[in-house]
């Protein structure tokens, strides 16, 4: 541990991959950084957070100890930062970034630092922007995608911003056509889930939901939702039933309510679970079109996941679809 020069990693793909490109003295931490932050803790040679992927989020060296050292920085400001939070994401890639509290404040939507370059023209929100403002993002978009080349090795990339050039070209003919309007003081939305800041608390999904430190971190919002006296209880539903988009249904988190044919969706309710994965039954599985796969030759017929009940933070249920009838 003492060698500097010797690189020591937990990630088999990182292995190979740093092998691959010729670095020979590479070595696994036996057990990987969870049980060497166990055995060690702040005694220990690893500084700041250890990102894992369930309820925990971040592991400090020494749970039971204040944090040594802050290693994490702003990509906005560089200021010392590390809290990771399912709401700080880019909203190109929704790739996890570190943005602090004064940053989050002036910024409405995040961008990585890969994607950087096109913060000044690639937006998810387009309803704060007149035609002007749409029409120079175009240009900019254009820009930067012609400069990617050679296309081929840039293929992705170049595909995702065409497509938010066209996105952007069907705004700004609704806006022509009177079907939207500039809002200037329109709400931020979390990215994740596509709601306004208003309802959404920013943990809407996955572990990010209920994890422990909610209550530290979203303090005065956080009990607002568990102590709304009036909370409604989640309405009955059953596997088998059929439903069609419902009051809450965003068409910018779950697309059309329509079909290609121009037709109200409806699909079956084919499974029933908790939308943070915990014991709530606030979540719904559907596969449109009334088709149930029974079998390989189906395998194609994917369900989609949508809110049944989920808690908002304005203490409502929200409900992406509706119950037709039960089976």
């Amino acid at each position: 541990m003492s060698d500097c020069r010797r690189l020591l990693l937990s990630c088999e793909k990182a292995s190979v991959m740093l092998r691959k490109r010729g670095v020979e003295d590479v070595s696994q931490l036996s057990g990987g950084i969870h049980r060497y932050l166990e055995t060690f803790g702040n005694d220990g040679y690893y500084k700041g957070l250890n990102f894992v992927f369930d309820r925990r989020v971040a592991m400090k060296p020494d749970p039971t100890k204040p944090q040594n050292e802050v290693v994490g920085r702003c990509i906005e400001c560089q200021t010392s930062f590390d809290e990771i939070c399912g709401s700080r994401v880019c909203t190109v890639c929704r790739d996890l970034v570190l943005i602090c509290p004064t940053c989050q404040s002036t910024l409405r939507e995040y961008h990585c630092r890969r994607h950087s370059s096109w913060k000044d023209c690639y937006f998810t929100f387009l309803e704060v922007f007149d035609q002007e403002e749409l029409t120079e993002q175009i240009r900019r978009l254009e820009t930067v995608r012609d400069a990617l080349l050679p296309a081929s090795e840039h293929r992705n990339q170049r595909r995702t911003l065409s497509r938010q050039i066209e996105k952007v070209n069907r705004h700004i003919s609704k806006l022509g056509a009177d079907e939207v309007h500039v809002n200037r003081n329109a709400p931020r939305r979390c990215r994740t889930c596509m709601e306004p800041s208003t309802i959404c608390h920013g943990r809407c999904w996955g572990f990010w939901k209920t994890q422990a430190t909610d209550t530290a971190t979203l303090s005065a919002e956080k009990r607002k939702v568990t102590t709304t006296t009036n909370e409604e209880s989640i309405l009955p539903v059953a596997v088998g039933d059929v439903v069609e988009p419902g009051e809450h249904w965003n068409p910018l988190r779950v697309g059309e309510r329509t079909d290609k044919n121009g037709k109200l969706r409806r699909g079956t309710v084919t499974k029933i679970k908790g939308w943070s994965g915990d014991d709530a039954s606030d979540c719904v599985s559907v596969i449109w079109g009334g088709g149930i796969p029974r079998s390989r030759n189906q395998a194609k017929v994917q369900p989609q996941i949508y809110r049944w009940g989920v808690l908002a933070l304005d203490g409502t249920r929200q409900y992406d679809v509706r119950r037709i009838n039960s089976k």
